[in-house]
This record gives structure tokens, C-alpha cells and sequence, in this order.
């Protein structure tokens, strides 16, 4: 059921100060096991952004056996040491909605008063694509700014 049988995805990072020559990988967040994670917990990717002296990160979290990929909330202050949160930052759709078992999410930008988002969000199962079958599309999620604000709020301060 996964197609990389074995392995566990985890987000890494590495620095370049060209663009060309990077710094070995080093692996900056892996599901936590021993904290409580299920076997099956994997990290798809993580789209991050800078706010108020944090970097936070849109986490792709990957359950292999469910084959979905449900968003949660992730923090760090130098994009070095990472935090989850183990909050979903958008819920999956509805049952038969575009994007009842996928959300991955693109651009994310900042208005006077939210946060907008665009995400890719499919209906089927990570491995179970079906040509014909499926509904993939392009959504749009906001956040108002002042509840990211009070979030932000109640992290450890840089």
C-alpha cells in the first residue's frame, strides 16, 4: 500500500550560500514514535513561511496505511529546530469532496486581515489513482490574521 515500502519520509533541510552547492541534508523533523505518533506517520513536505520573527510550517503529514495527507501546524525560530503542534491547520472535505483525502498546499500569502493559501486537494488515496476517477483541484483557505496572531501569541517568544 506504500510505494516506498521501508523507507519513512522526514523533512530536511540544507543551506547554500550559491544556489548550486548545498550542505549535507540534515533531517530537522521525523514523526516522534515514542511520543505517541502512529507507525504509519510520515512527512510528505512542508511549506514554510516567515511571521512575526517565526518560520511556520504547513506540515504534509502522510498516514501510509490510510494512504491520506492531512496539514498540521509546525514552528521554529531559526528553521533549524523544528516544533509540531499536532494541529491540522485545515480540515480535510467532506466525504466525496475535492479534497476529502489529500491537501497540499502552495502559495501562501499575507493581507491586512488573513492569511490566504492555495492547496491542491485530491479525493483519492495517495497510491489508489485512477485516471477518470478522481477530482483534483485547486482550493483556496483563509485564516484571519488576528487568530494567527493570538496562536503565534502562545509560542515560546524569539
Amino acid at each position: 500500500h506504500d510505494n516506498v515500502p521501508g523507507q519513512v519520509r522526514v523533512i530536511g533541510r540544507a543551506a547554500s550560500a550559491d544556489g548550486v552547492d548545498f550542505s549535507p541534508v540534515e533531517v530537522v523533523l521525523r514523526p516522534d514514535y515514542a511520543f505517541g505518533d502512529p507507525y504509519d506517520t510520515q512527512f510528505y513536505g512542508m511549506q514554510v513561511f516567515t511571521y512575526r520573527g517565526f518560520r511556520l510550517g504547513l506540515l504534509h503529514v502522510f498516514h501510509a496505511d490510510s494512504q491520506v495527507i492531512q496539514p498540521e501546524w509546525a514552528w521554529s525560530h531559526d528553521g533549524q529546530s523544528w516544533a509540531r503542534t499536532y494541529a491540522k491547520c485545515i480540515p480535510l472535505g467532506d466525504e466525496g469532496a475535492f479534497d476529502s483525502r489529500m491537501i497540499l498546499f502552495g502559495d501562501v500569502t499575507m493581507t491586512d486581515g488573513e492569511l490566504v493559501w492555495l492547496y491542491a486537494g485530491s479525493d483519492w488515496r495517495h497510491n489508489a489513482f485512477k485516471r477518470g476517477q478522481v477530482t483534483t483541484a485547486i482550493g483556496r483557505a483563509t485564516l484571519p490574521r488576528k487568530e494567527l496572531d493570538a496562536w503565534v501569541d502562545s509560542l515560546p517568544q524569539p
